[in-house]
């Protein structure tokens, strides 16, 4: 196996966006079936994860993997499992915030 110990970014390049606006299209797939929600940004520069920059996934495209499942359609299958949870377990909203 020639791929032991090597790093990957597991993604679609497609894909690559701020983190402002990744969440605005998070938001965006989400929002059609729920109430609205607010993206609140922080005052400039007070980001504590400065991870904000393009990534590559040509490593793991040369092994000829695509994603299967779509962003959207990933991110709806997480809202639904997060939706179970919280069904599952009412106490956990509490440590939610409410914008």
């Amino acid at each position: 196996n020639s791929l032991p110990h090597k790093v990957f970014n597991i993604g679609d390049d497609r894909l690559n966006a701020t983190k402002e606006k990744m969440a605005q299209r998070i938001i965006n797939i989400i929002d059609c079936e729920r109430e609205s929600i607010k993206l609140e940004i922080g005052p400039s520069g007070q980001d504590e994860d400065k991870r904000d920059y393009q990534i590559s996934n040509q490593r793991l495209y040369d092994t000829e993997w695509r994603p299967k499942v779509l962003f959207a359609d990933a991110i709806l299958q997480l809202a639904d499992f997060y939706k179970w949870v919280l069904k599952k377990n009412p106490s956990l909203t509490k440590n939610m915030r409410n914008a």
